[in-house]
C-alpha cells in the first residue's frame, strides 16, 4: 500500500489533519483542540497526539512502527492496539502493508 492509499486505512475525520497542516498548528491551542469531534492531546514536547485504534494484520510490527515514529501502544487486543499516535505519523502508518484500519479511540459526543 503506497502512502497515496493510505487515506483508504485512516478515518476521514482522522485524516482532514493529515491535510490540514496549518489545523495541525492551531491544534496548539487548547480550543482548538476541543472543538474536533475526537481527542486530540498535546505531548510534553509540543506533539500534537491522537488515541486511536488500529487494526492491523500484524500487531507487532504495527506497534514496532508506532514506538519508532514517537507514538506509545497501550494495549494490543488479538488484531487491534490502542496507541497514541503522533499526527505527524498518522499518513505513515496508514500506508503500512499490515494496516487495515485507524480510528480516534474516544469520540466526543455531540
Amino acid at each position: 500500500m503506497t502512502s497515496e492509499n493510505a487515506g483508504g486505512t485512516i478515518d476521514p475525520a482522522l485524516r482532514t489533519l493529515i491535510d490540514d497542516g496549518d489545523r495541525v498548528a492551531r491544534l496548539q491551542d487548547q480550543s482548538a483542540r476541543d472543538a474536533l469531534p475526537f481527542q486530540v492531546e498535546l505531548a510534553a514536547n509540543g506533539t500534537v497526539v491522537v488515541p486511536v485504534f488500529v487494526d492491523t494484520k500484524d500487531p507487532a510490527a504495527t506497534a514496532d512502527a508506532i514506538r519508532a515514529s514517537g507514538g506509545s501502544v497501550s494495549l494490543l487486543m488479538r488484531e487491534r492496539l490502542i496507541a497514541r499516535l503522533p499526527v505527524s505519523s498518522l499518513r505513515a502508518i496508514g500506508a503500512r502493508q499490515e494496516v487495515v484500519r485507524i480510528e480516534p479511540s474516544w469520540k466526543r459526543r455531540g
